[in-house]
């Protein structure tokens, strides 16, 4: 870079924050004689309010420089815009010229890659009129920079060049935080040129202050700014929350007892100003992006993403509890729900102006209550969105949903709520749960319902909600989450036949929430006995979108044994397409409540264990009659999967196979895509003796590599199914890397085997023998391949393979360990033979890995 002079500006944006840095610089070449009389001054400046002047008896300068900069703590306030106050000064002319001394003033551009932008200079071309020494008045609140950045550059003539012979002050400016003030009190209003015009370029800052308050709550009365590009923006003292405010987004409560208030204008258009109204607000706030929580208090605001799109098919669920009221009011204050525009027949378009033009869509609250003498959710549900903003409710805990569609995205919402009446004396209590974890086991009692063993309390209720925030890039679509039940024991009330209850509820639609189970249902109380038991029950359910709720009503003075587990429960979000099911009965449910996709090809594995048949049935399906089916395999040890395989479709709604082992495959083309499926399993026919292997079931999902390793017993049987998420497309197979295969062999010269299979789902071909290994495949010494061949095998043992210290890092590569399978999905069978030997790691390892389109 040319010249001796350089500034450097170190600029951070507002996404992520790093770490510093080390600048080294260094110079080169040498000035001429002239360069070197050149005299130059440099000031920098690092507070955010001062004065600067120059009184050219300080010195003589060819030039000087003002740098003003103010470093920024880590998650402090936004940085405050510089305002200038010209306070006047005087010009020298040049010996025979026009030219004056000048002073320019400059800021960081923004939109753009760095560079300065010339925002202001004195004297300017038009007060140049080279009639002698200048005088520039007075000009106040000039030019404002939008950070605590901006240069200045003073270039006087050359000395003993001017006709000028006076001396003293040549100019002075303050610099300060810009027009606004500091505002303290309970309470107030500021009002800005609400009723004229102001200018291009604006800058102004109000600090407020309310001492020892929790919350300030604001509320623009009045706004005449232009909408798209000017903004009233409301900002807390830590940086961290920031409401831009207007007339479709009034209200904001920030958290603390200060906050700033700052007005900025563009260069374009401008309109008249505004008044913001502020106060103290003792109301309980919760104010963050977690799809979901519990509030309680007696009034308060919810605030969820708004100003912020939110993703589609978003339900977050709220428990709104006010433990002391007897009735709850609900108002929505602000929302950027998605609506529809509606015009009248004689209605322009440039006369749209209110919320009368549009009509509420897609997005909305719904709000429900709870039955605390039954102990199960009301079918009341109510609708708050822009058609109807308020309504009443006379309990004290509302269940809520924030629910988003699959279309057009909007912004989030405010929502204020008070509860009234007084109910010192509640009938029933209330223990609430908000779970956000993809998985987890819930037990009771336990520390996470705040009910430990020994305790007995009467009528409460226990609630438990379920919903999961997006991650950008998900289909919550395709990955439910699915319920297994553990284990229940209910004890009966005395003198009568009623039991304590846990429902399941999911929530499906815009009509409100479905029940799905519940336990004990009214088979298992019908008999009336003291206790209940209720097995347990693999994936029970599935809760599409991930929301759920469960409600547990203890019967009256229920006494709770120590070391007692009175019920449980398991819930896991899917994985989207594929899964493993252990379990006497239960039920494969994949998309019940949504579409499925496309092509889709996911690989179920089901084990009853010491079934002999395995009996499936559809319960429900939205199946399209022709081309979407589900395909049963059954499984035996060494020759693997068995054909042909049993179609159940939407014609044919029920099968049995050979167990204890079944192979379950949903295919769909690639035309129209319907409504999933839940399909029942159970024992058909129990084995009259002993299962002569056990088995051992694994699913992968992630396309891009999965690892798989089993280091095998004798008489197992390992299956390992891939069948990726159905929102994934891979592209010509998947490929395969057998990293380790160390096989035993028996007296009979039988040897382990390790299978795999193309997975094509198709009717008339489900599946296909990809690649198959035995103990030839990787021992290659002649003793073995002698003894094989006679018919007379002794074990393998480690002197036969590479050392390893497990089966996970021996590379013992049978031949062909290389390939890649004709199909996306794959099935692979690994079978033990029931010698032992001196083998010390046997089994198998691989990887697989597929491209995505």
């Amino acid at each position: 870079m040319n010249g001796s002079m350089v500034a450097i500006v170190f600029r951070s944006d507002s996404a992520y924050t790093g770490t510093g840095f080390t600048l080294r610089f260094f110079s080169r070449g040498f000035k001429s004689d002239a360069e070197k009389s050149y005299k130059s001054e440099f000031r920098h400046i690092s507070e955010t309010h001062g004065a600067v002047d120059f009184n050219e008896e300080e010195g003589t300068y060819d030039i000087l420089v003002i740098a003003s900069s103010v470093a920024r703590r880590l998650n402090g306030p936004t940085a405050n815009p510089i305002g200038i106050d010209w306070k006047g000064g005087l010009f020298k002319k040049a010996n025979d010229s026009c030219t004056y001394d000048t002073i320019r003033f400059y800021e960081p551009t923004i939109y753009s890659n760095g560079g300065w932008g010339l925002q202001a200079q004195f004297p300017n071309q038009t007060e140049s009129t080279c009639e002698g020494v200048i005088s520039i008045l007075e000009e106040k609140e000039f030019f404002s920079s939008d950070s605590p950045t901006f240069l200045v550059i003073y270039k006087p003539v050359a000395s003993g060049d001017s006709d000028d012979e006076e001396t003293g002050k040549r100019f002075e400016f303050n610099y300060h935080t810009p027009f606004g003030g500091t505002l303290r009190g309970e309470n107030g209003r500021i009002s800005y040129k609400e009723s004229q015009s102001y200018i291009n370029g604006e800058r102004c800052i109000w600090e407020i202050e309310i001492p020892h308050a929790a919350s300030i709550a604001f509320y623009l009365e009045r706004s005449g700014v232009e909408a798209c590009c000017d903004f009233v923006t409301v900002t807390s003292e830590s940086g961290l929350t920031e409401v831009r405010l207007s007339l479709t987004n009034r209200t904001t409560i920030i958290s603390g007892s200060k906050a700033r208030v700052r007005f900025s204008s563009d260069s374009s258009v401008t309109g008249t100003g505004f008044r913001l109204r502020y106060e103290n607000s003792t109301d309980l706030v919760v104010q963050d992006n977690k799809c979901g929580g519990i509030l309680r208090g007696d009034k308060g605001t919810l605030i969820y993403k708004r100003g912020i799109e939110y993703f589609n098919n978003e339900k977050c669920i709220y428990f709104l509890h006010s433990p002391q009221s007897t009735n709850i009011t609900l108002q929505l204050v602000d929302d950027g729900f998605e609506v529809i525009l509606v015009l009248m027949y004689d209605e322009d378009v440039d006369d749209i102006d209110d919320d009368d033009d549009f009509k509420a869509c897609c997005d909305y609250l719904l709000v429900n209550t709870i039955d605390p003498i039954t102990g199960t959710l009301r079918n009341d549900t109510v609708k708050i969105n822009r058609a109807k903003r308020t309504h009443s409710f006379e309990e004290s805990l509302l269940v809520l949903v924030f629910s988003s569609d699959g279309g057009t995205r909007g912004r989030g919402f405010s929502l204020k709520f008070s509860g009234t009446g007084n109910n010192s004396n509640p009938e029933y209590s209330y223990k609430l749960i908000h779970t956000f974890e993809t998985e987890g086991t819930v037990s009771f009692p336990s520390s996470v319902w705040d009910r430990a063993a020994n305790q007995s309390e009467t009528k409460e209720i226990f609630v438990l909600a379920h919903s999961l925030s997006i991650v950008p890039g998900e289909d919550m679509s395709t990955m439910p989450t699915n319920i297994s039940w553990t284990s229940g024991v209910f004890k009966k009330k005395n003198d009568s036949c009623d039991y304590g209850s846990v429902t399941f509820y999911t929530f499906p639609s815009q009509t409100g929430w479905t029940t799905e189970d519940q336990y004990p249902d009214a088979n298992d109380t019908a008999s009336c006995t003291d206790f209940i038991t209720v097995p347990a029950k693999r994936n029970i359910w599935s809760a599409n979108l991930t929301a759920f709720l469960v409600i547990y009503k203890p019967i009256e003075f229920e006494q709770i044994e120590e070391n007692t587990t009175q019920f449980s429960f398991a819930f896991e979000k899917s994985a989207g397409c594929g899964g493993v099911y252990i379990a006497n009965s239960g039920y494969i449910s994949y998309k019940e409540n949504g579409y499925y996709a496309n092509n889709e090809e996911c690989i179920f594995l089901v084990e009853v264990p010491s079934a002999e048949t395995i009996a499936f049935n559809l319960e429900k399906n939205g199946f399209e009659v022709c081309c979407d089916y589900i395909s049963i395999s059954s499984v035996d040890a060494f020759t693997g999967i068995q054909a042909p395989a049993v179609i159940i479709s939407a014609n044919n709604q029920t099968a049995t196979v050979k167990g204890p082992v079944a192979i379950v495959t949903f295919t769909s083309d690639d035309s129209v895509a319907k409504v999933g499926f839940r399909l029942q399993f159970r024992m058909g026919r129990q084995m009259s003796d002993d299962a002569p292997y056990s088995y051992h079931l694994a699913h992968l999902n992630q396309p891009r590599l999965n690892h798989y390793s089993y280091e095998a017993q004798p008489n197992q049987v390992a299956i390992v199914a891939f069948s990726p998420e159905s929102h994934r497309r891979i592209w010509r197979g998947t490929g395969f890397n057998i990293t380790s295969f160390r096989p035993q062999v028996n007296e009979s010269c039988y040897s382990d085997s390790f299978l795999v299979y193309n997975a094509y789902g198709r009717i008339n071909n489900t599946v296909s023998l990809a690649k198959s290994f035995t103990a030839s495949n990787v021992v290659h010494d002649q003793t073995f391949i002698s003894e094989n061949t006679a018919r007379n095998c002794t074990s393998l043992g480690d002197s036969q393979f590479n050392p390893c210290d497990s089966i996970e890092n021996c590379i013992d590569t049978p031949i062909g360990n290389i390939f890649r399978t004709n199909s996306s999905s794959f099935v692979a069978i690994y079978s033990s033979v029931n010698a032992t030997g001196s083998l010390r790691f046997r089994g198998v390892a691989f990887t697989s890995g597929s491209y995505i389109r």
